[in-house]
């Protein structure tokens, strides 16, 4: 049996990320949800040795395959209490526990900061500008809001500092 390189594999996830996901059928899916995660797990144990190297490649990339759609680093968290996609998301509990080491090479972080959603409610308001935004939309981003201020009350950035950091936050 011959053995996967690093090159191979980084290949093949580039091939997979270039998918249409939306365009696939549930086997077609089945067969791009087992080679990445045939990539994660090889990725997972050669973390050690190459950490550096997958951490440069996977920077920026939307390589996490999380309901039929692949997401960079920036948009997942290990830990999310509330759900917020399409803009931020939790991390999948089987690809938490099967690959810890490679998300958090790829950066993945444990949660979600303030930043995250100020830029989440902006991105919504540039999404939608003056339209009134549906029941499923306005849901969304009052968990957005309700996890920043959540967030607000722990981290060490005072309110007044929002808008001098961030600019305008759009409730």
């Amino acid at each position: 049996k011959k053995h996967a390189t690093l090159d191979h594999v980084m290949q093949q996830l580039q091939q997979a990320m270039a998918v249409n996901v939306e365009a696939l059928n549930a086997a077609e899916y089945e067969e791009l949800s087992r080679v990445c995660l045939a990539a994660y797990q090889y990725v997972e144990q050669a973390t050690e040795k190459y950490g550096a190297k997958f951490k440069k490649y996977l920077s920026g990339k939307s390589f996490i395959l999380v309901g039929g759609r692949f997401l960079s680093a920036q948009k997942v968290a290990f830990k999310l209490t509330a759900e917020c996609s399409p803009f931020l998301f939790r991390l999948p509990q089987h690809l938490a526990n099967r690959f810890p080491k490679l998300m958090k090479v790829a950066g993945v972080r444990q949660m979600f900061d303030e930043e995250d959603y100020i830029t989440s409610l902006q991105e919504v308001k540039k999404q939608f500008g003056e339209t009134e935004l549906d029941e499923h939309n306005l849901q969304v981003a009052i968990r957005l809001a309700i996890q920043l201020g959540e967030t607000l009350q722990v981290s060490e950035v005072h309110p007044s500092e929002i808008q001098e950091r961030w600019g305008t936050v759009y409730l």
